[in-house]
């Protein structure tokens, strides 16, 4: 097996960072499931206000760089 030699330091913001991602990743999901979704009149009441969304994008502009 292969060792690596990492001080103290460097070992330490690893496993910080590890955490973070991992924490953030929770928190995220965690956000997200909590949101509460439309029901089917309501999403009929949005639709009728403001109509359905377009699912075609248009593109609005255009613009050609060269390098």
């Amino acid at each position: 097996m292969e060792t690596i030699d990492i001080n103290k330091d460097e070992l330490f913001y690893l496993i910080k960072k590890a955490v973070r991602e991992v924490m953030q990743e929770e928190i995220s999901r965690t956000w997200l499931e909590g949101l509460a979704m439309a029901t089917d009149e309501e999403q009929e009441d949005i639709n009728r206000h403001y109509g359905k969304p377009d699912r075609s994008k248009k593109i609005e502009s255009r613009e050609t760089v060269d390098l």
